[in-house]
């Protein structure tokens, strides 16, 4: 949802450039794979690359209507529990879902895994056929919210953000083509970021770790 609006601004400044763009959901591994530049949401980890910080990715829990309508309510954390949950493999390391109320107090609840997948399109689709509830990137489903598709739940509450880092392959020298796209998107990417979450949460206060 990002990286298309990220990229148009190297297309425009270099459209002489050949891009290859991968999309999956995995941890990829640059030296191995051959990968010039990559985004990774969460935690960084140790290994052979350049980390840059770019900003935080908000993030939502949310059902259908439809679901919402055919099952009991959702008011407190601990409901979670009595619902199908759907997420992907790499989302959560447990079943145990972090949220924060509105003084950034941080709380791990249970929730009841019923579909894991891979890949985000196939969750947000799920969820957003009524098949469960999910925590879906927010700028992901804005239309979706707007529309009234679907409904946050727990707006008491939030699940916290996730960092996004731009890692680039440790090599010495940097190649030139890889350093302009790096440097392209450390100036826009954060740009785009906070334009999304204004436009999403006009009045939200940014999340503050406790």
């Amino acid at each position: 949802m990002l990286l298309p609006s990220a990229l148009g601004f190297v297309h425009e400044a270099h459209p002489q450039l050949d891009i290859d763009l991968a999309l999956n959901d995995r941890v990829v591994e640059l030296y191995t794979e051959g990968i010039d530049i990559s985004f990774r949401q969460g935690p960084v980890g140790d290994s052979t690359f350049h980390a840059f910080r770019l900003g935080h990715v908000e993030r939502t829990l949310v059902a259908s209507p439809d679901y919402l309508a055919g099952h009991p309510p959702i008011g407190e954390p601990s409901d979670l529990t009595g619902h199908a949950f759907i997420r992907i493999k790499s989302m959560f390391g447990t079943d145990h879902l972090p949220l924060a109320d509105e003084f950034a107090k941080r709380d791990n609840v249970a929730i009841r895994t019923t579909i894991t997948t891979n890949h985000w399109r196939a969750m947000y689709q799920m969820i957003r056929n009524g098949m469960g509830i999910g925590v879906v990137e927010t700028f992901a489903c804005v239309d979706a919210l707007a529309s009234g598709e679907l409904v946050p739940l727990l707006p008491q509450y939030c699940v916290p953000p996730q960092e996004l880092h731009l890692l680039i392959r440790a090599q010495r020298p940097i190649p030139t083509r890889v350093h302009t796209v790096a440097e392209i998107m450390k100036q826009c990417v954060p740009d785009l970021l906070r334009t999304l979450t204004v436009k999403i949460c006009p009045d939200r206060e940014p999340y503050r770790a406790g």
